[in-house]
């Protein structure tokens, strides 16, 4: 909600459309009876907020190959919806880590995020690194300068997830203090 609000107090358009934000359609849970109980309810009221606030939703990668076709048909709506951000002006949101830490600090995303955000970037919507933290008990939204995303050529297929997530999380990482930026700590 900070960053949203944000970008709108920043912006300051008239008629424009807000940042459209990317989230899972459901959480994940490594133990069995909440991935039984639990998982359907929060993929229902993840559904209906997605829906009321036009949230753009994706299967998580995390599911493996249990919803690979719905994964890849939601991969598509959102490159579609990057485009379309691209040629109308407006913001897409996303949050690689796609979760917080135990401590707080910056975590890796998911195997694959990489590869998910150089697929946007191929659309030619630019990044915009984005920190949010609280300091003193204000929080605090830290922007970056926007980047394009390409992977180097002659990069060894196996590498491109790592280098991709690495460039944007290293980025973020450089936005917030020194003591939250976790793996990504030697990145500024």
């Amino acid at each position: 909600m900070a960053v949203t609000h944000a970008i709108a107090v920043r912006r300051r358009l008239p008629n424009e459309r807000p940042i459209r934000w990317l989230i899972a359609d459901q959480w994940t849970y490594p133990d069995p009876v909440r991935r039984f109980l639990v998982a359907p309810v929060m993929r229902f009221v993840i559904g209906r907020i997605a829906r009321v606030y036009d949230f753009l939703t994706i299967a998580p990668a995390a599911l493996g190959d249990t919803r690979s076709y719905e994964r890849a048909s939601s991969i598509r709506r959102v490159l579609e919806a990057a485009r379309l951000a691209v040629t109308e002006g407006w913001p897409l949101g996303l949050a690689p880590e796609g979760g917080d830490s135990q401590d707080g600090t910056m975590m890796r995303p998911p195997a694959g995020a990489g590869r998910f955000m150089l697929l946007i970037a191929k659309t030619d919507l630019l990044f915009l690194p984005v920190g949010v933290f609280t300091e003193e008990g204000v929080l605090v939204t830290r922007f970056g300068d926007t980047f394009g995303l390409t992977a180097p050529p002659g990069l060894p297929k196996g590498e491109v997830d790592d280098w991709a997530t690495a460039q944007v999380m290293r980025r973020i990482a450089c936005l917030v203090p020194p003591s939250l930026r976790g793996v990504y700590g030697d990145g500024c």
